[in-house]
């Protein structure tokens, strides 16, 4: 389940499925300053993954991208589990997305809702949102 760099490309057309569209060097910028990455796979095929990035204080979770709210279970509890113990964590969770909604009740968590608001300049982008558990940053203004 730890991410290898050989797997950068099947990692990249996942991530282009869920994002609609190609992100190479943002993705690469962020695998690279990533600390703990995981990626999971189902017959060789890439099914989802989990990152986690130092901030000032603390972490960031996400993105964590899955195909089942199973696979993004797993993939939530390795990126967890590499986060030093007392450590002060940051994520941004859907509103609706019951695995998500689910991590924060158990671990006892504040929720403070900022809500994202997305822009289109022609069209809507149909992001399969069911396959996103964390987003990356909405700093970014990404999924």
């Amino acid at each position: 389940m730890p991410y290898a760099p050989n797997e950068f490309e099947d990692l990249l057309e996942y991530d282009t499925k869920i994002n609609v569209y190609q992100r190479l060097l943002f993705l690469k910028e962020f695998m690279r300053s990533s600390t703990e990455k995981f990626i999971a796979k189902e017959n060789n095929a890439v099914v989802g993954y989990g990152l986690c990035f130092p901030l000032r204080v603390g972490y960031h979770i996400g993105p964590i991208y899955a195909d089942t709210p199973d696979i993004a279970k797993a993939l939530l509890y390795q990126v967890v589990k590499s986060i030093p113990e007392g450590a002060d964590v940051m994520f941004e969770i859907p509103e609706g997305n019951p695995v998500s909604e689910e991590f924060v009740t158990v671990h006892n968590l504040e929720i403070q809702y900022n809500h994202i608001t997305r822009l289109y300049s022609k069209s809507p982008v149909d992001v399969p949102i069911e396959k996103v558990y964390f987003f990356s940053d909405p700093g970014f203004g990404l999924v």
